[in-house]
């Protein structure tokens, strides 16, 4: 069975909403358009992790909120969510989330850009990555 990947989730989505997803409670309060001019930026000049992006907008624990706005909102608004990674494991690194097709996807639209991406999915922020003010 392949493994599904962060675009593949709808399904888990739908399940996780009949539990009474603690995001869609969110959704309520708070207004998810502050991330879009920090993603727009961010996205539009480098690659950027979750948690840069999060604190950037004024929410420093707000990975998981990033996450689910560049989910349900990249393809309406335009916004190169290939841009974004997760942390990586040693410091100035990101790193692609991504597996099996999504990992390779997101590893080659990089690699269009210029961007170089170890085998391992490994990106140097310190080349590659915007830098917040």
């Amino acid at each position: 069975m392949k493994q599904r990947g962060l675009f593949d989730e709808i399904e888990r989505l739908q399940k996780i909403s009949n539990l009474g997803d603690p995001l869609e409670k969110l959704n309520k309060v708070i207004k998810w358009d502050i991330f879009r001019p920090t993603l727009n930026t961010a996205l539009l000049k480098g690659v950027t992790t979750y948690g840069d992006a999060a604190r950037a907008a004024g929410i420093p624990n707000g990975t998981r909120q990033v996450v689910r706005v560049l989910h349900s909102r990249s393809e309406a608004a335009n916004l190169p969510w290939h841009r974004l990674l997760s942390k990586g494991a040693k410091p100035g690194t990101g790193r692609i989330a991504l597996q099996c097709d999504g990992f390779e996807e997101q590893k080659e639209l990089l690699l269009r850009e210029g961007v170089e991406v170890s085998p391992e999915g490994v990106i140097d922020l310190g080349r590659y990555g915007y830098i917040f003010e």
